[in-house]
């Protein structure tokens, strides 16, 4: 029985070259080849600057840490996502504040966003569910719109928007457009995962970009995210061991978080080739669409109601609830790997003492009880999407 894994990573020999190259060099840990992987990010991106993290969770923490946001603060996001995204809410102090998702969307509900700032809300963390983005010009409206309720912290970056920081969580959505622009350029500042099971992968690994509107404090912010993300230093390893500049001063008690030139060497690679990864994972959507929207009991993914492309991160089917847990038996029985996105984050013991109930998001737990997302990789071939289409076709016949 040949199996189809859920989401493989696309590695090629470009790529082990790629970090062979690095490993014979004598520099694995920071240094030149994350730098051009954070220029190369730039440009695909359309932004100033990027910095690369160790993972997507590490750059929230420290945009969040750097933004000081911290106890007694509330942070406005999504209970439609994966752990990190609360967690690092969490890690700083501050207090999750959940809204449902709007109809007709996979994303945070703006209305609602709206209607949950109060004098205490510091920021906006939008997830980009599957690869789709949140609706960030009506996000950044509402941001906008409620200015009179804002008290930024003296001598933090609060002050430099005055207002509420709009901030995604773009973990899926790396290559996405909204209205015309990269996802990544649109919020004030966006996080991205290069996680193993991401578009793009550098086995575990994130960055951080911002949006024109922060251009002016560009220097400030990318000092104040990399002080952060290593110790405090005021020089990362290859700038002191370089022309004898062995001083540095740790500036402030910070964390370890920087990405190497081993993974950074795996991400740049696959940044040369991105354009055509994301072809093969729209050719497998589309085909997954042609083929699945004849049965009347699965509803195909949307597209929300603005413009924008997805990055074919994840192809969420919907199909009848009580379906749901004896098909993806059935699926993993023929060899195929079936996963869900996500378990609402009120369901998890982790988050109990927030006290919310599945009443409180019918929106999102609508969509939960009936969720699957399929298997979706540019290391997939047609024969393994066709396996899945035949396999999940004839099941589905069954009912």
């Amino acid at each position: 029985m040949r199996k189809v894994s859920f989401s493989p990573p696309d590695i090629t020999e470009a790529e082990i070259q790629a970090v062979t190259e690095v490993l014979r060099s004598g520099w694995i840990t920071t240094g030149p080849v994350t730098k051009a992987f954070e220029e190369e990010l730039a440009r695909f991106l359309g932004v100033s600057r990027v910095v690369c993290m160790n993972s997507a969770t590490a750059g929230m923490e420290m945009v969040l840490r750097l933004w000081g946001i911290g106890q007694g603060d509330e942070v406005i996001t999504t209970p439609l996502t994966f752990a990190a995204t609360v967690n690092v809410i969490l890690h700083v102090g501050a207090k999750p504040v959940l809204v449902d998702i709007e109809p007709g969307t996979y994303h945070i509900n703006p209305s609602l966003v709206a209607k949950a700032i109060t004098r205490r809300t510091k920021a906006i963390l939008a997830v980009d569910y599957g690869g789709w983005s949140a609706d960030y010009e009506r996000l950044l409206e509402i941001a906008e719109g409620s200015k009179n309720l804002f008290r930024p912290r003296k001598n933090t970056p609060q002050e430099w928007i005055g207002r509420i920081l709009v901030m995604a969580d773009a973990a899926h959505s790396l290559g996405a457009t909204y209205k015309g622009k990269r996802v990544g350029a649109v919020a004030d500042v966006s996080v991205f995962s290069f996680h193993a099971v991401k578009n793009l992968t550098t086995a575990e690994g994130g960055c951080v970009s911002w949006s024109e509107r922060l251009r002016p404090y560009d220097e400030a912010l990318e000092r104040g995210l990399r002080l952060l993300m290593l110790h405090g230093q005021n020089k990362d390893a290859r700038q002191k061991y370089e022309g004898g500049g062995w001083q540095y001063a740790i500036e402030l008690p910070g964390y370890k978080c920087n990405l190497t030139d081993i993974a950074s060497a795996i991400g740049l690679s696959q940044l040369k080739r991105y354009e055509s990864m994301l072809a093969k994972r729209k050719a497998h959507v589309e085909a997954y669409n042609k083929h699945l929207s004849r049965f009347s009991s699965l509803i195909i993914p949307h597209n929300p109601p603005w413009e924008g492309e997805p990055s074919y991160h994840l192809y969420p089917l919907r199909v009848p609830p009580l379906w749901r847990d004896t098909l993806i038996k059935e699926l993993a029985a023929a060899g195929i790997q079936a996963n869900v996105h996500f378990i609402p984050l009120y369901y998890h013991p982790a988050y109990r003492f927030l006290r919310y109930r599945a009443d409180d998001f019918p929106v999102t737990e609508a969509f939960y009880q009936g969720e699957i997302s399929l298997p979706l990789s540019s290391a997939h071939t047609e024969e393994e999407r066709e396996t899945v289409i035949r396999v999940l076709g004839e099941i589905v016949s069954s009912k």
